[in-house]
């Protein structure tokens, strides 16, 4: 409020006023102190606030759904012949590269975990994915499936190199998709 001002007045508050008791409304120049709190922001104004952060707390749910958040919900161990050879941090960070002679196969485990590294169980729509990027260089075939696991074979086409991805589908419908996993053949 500005000194002087008899209490009650408008002077201060964004308030002029004209000649003849005419009143014009303007924001600049206002004092950001106390008497300018959001409550006391137009009506115009406040809804365009509050429309931006709905909009914004919408797509960020969204994301997680269209996979643009990494989908930090899972993690894959991929196994072989008693050993960890890959594995993908539910932050999305694949460590370790999977190895195969051209002409050769390998048996692999590969196995979905919850963020908290324990077993995902599938029920009876739900299957593991596993889908090889340049099947010339290399192939998978899955021979047995657990309850958070694909049990197959990876063979080695020619040398070369080529990534495999784990896909969980719930009912059909994707709720992990992993990156890619290198696989080199040799």
């Amino acid at each position: 409020m500005e000194r002087g001002a008899p209490p009650g007045s408008l002077a201060g508050r964004g308030v002029a006023l004209g000649g003849e008791g005419e009143r014009r409304i303007s924001w600049e120049g206002t004092d950001p102190g106390p008497t300018n709190t959001p409550r006391n922001m137009p009506i115009p104004t406040r809804f365009r606030a509050f429309a931006l952060l709905l909009c914004a707390a919408v797509l960020a749910a969204g994301c997680g759904d269209i996979g643009l958040t990494g989908n930090p919900t899972h993690q894959v161990v991929i196994t072989g012949g008693g050993t960890t050879l890959v594995s993908v941090t539910p932050a999305g960070e694949v460590l370790g590269t999977l190895a195969v002679g051209a002409g050769t196969q390998r048996t692999i485990t590969i196995s979905v975990l919850d963020r908290a590294g324990f077993p995902v169980t599938l029920g009876a729509n739900d299957q593991i994915r596993v889908t090889v990027v340049s099947t010339p260089v290399a192939t998978f075939t899955a021979s047995a499936t657990a309850a958070n696991a694909v049990v197959g074979t990876l063979r080695g086409v020619s040398a070369g190199q080529t990534s495999l991805t784990v896909q969980l589908l719930r009912a059909g419908t994707s709720e992990y998709d992993s990156p890619n996993v290198p696989v080199i053949v040799g």
